[in-house]
Parts: structure tokens; C-alpha cells; sequence
């Protein structure tokens, strides 16, 4: 079953600009790892600091497996641009069908493109 995590995460004092461009870092490396499925960067217009990073798997297992392959030099800018630990919430699909990000976000090659 698809997943999506949710990571809140505040900006240290200052970072805000690297903090985003790290998260837009990391939305792109995903992008080559099996069962990624999309990443999403939201911003709410009246409060841009919580920063959210959503990530979208096929699987609980694909994003476990993953794990090993992410980009310690982009993790670690994103650790030392954050106050505190990220809040982090998992999310289950009610389908079946891989999940994909939206217009603004960084797609799979796989999802499909037939929305309006």
C-alpha cells in the first residue's frame, strides 16, 4: 500500500533560505530511488516557517529500503537548518495506485500526468 510522511520541520534562526533550498535538494535526489513516487514542498501563504516536506512511497518497504540511499550531504544541511527535531506523520493510501505529487512538486517517472 502507498505511503506518504509528513515532516514538519522549523527553520533555525536565519536558515529559512537554506532550509528550503535543502528540502528542494532533496525532493530531486529521490527522485532516482525504486518506489519513490513524488515529493511535495508546501507553504501555507500566511506562515511559511513550519516548513513541510512530504514524501510519497509505493510502500512502507520501498521507503524503508531507501534509507541507506539518501544524500547524507543534503540530510545533514537540512539537520543543522532546523530548531529542534522534525514532527514526522506517516500516512497510508486508501488505494492502491502509486501516489504523485501535485503541479508544484517533483514527480516519479511513473505517475501519471492526466490530471486537470
Amino acid at each position: 500500500m502507498a505511503v506518504a510522511r509528513h515532516y514538519h520541520l522549523k527553520a533555525a534562526d536565519g536558515k529559512a533560505g537554506g532550509l528550503a533550498a535543502a528540502l528542494s535538494q532533496l525532493a530531486g535526489a529521490l527522485v532516482s530511488l525504486p518506489g519513490f513516487a513524488g515529493a511535495e514542498i508546501p507553504v501555507r501563504a500566511d506562515q511559511p516557517d513550519p516548513f513541510v516536506f512530504v514524501e510519497k512511497w509505493t510502500s512502507a518497504e520501498a521507503h524503508k529500503d531507501s534509507a541507506p540511499h539518501m544524500p547524507k550531504a543534503v540530510m545533514a544541511s537540512i539537520m543543522s537548518a532546523i530548531s529542534g527535531r522534525p514532527e514526522v506523520v506517516e500516512l497510508l493510501a486508501i488505494t492502491n495506485e502509486p501516489m504523485c505529487s501535485g503541479r508544484s512538486g517533483v514527480a516519479a517517472p511513473s505517475c501519471r500526468r492526466d490530471w486537470k
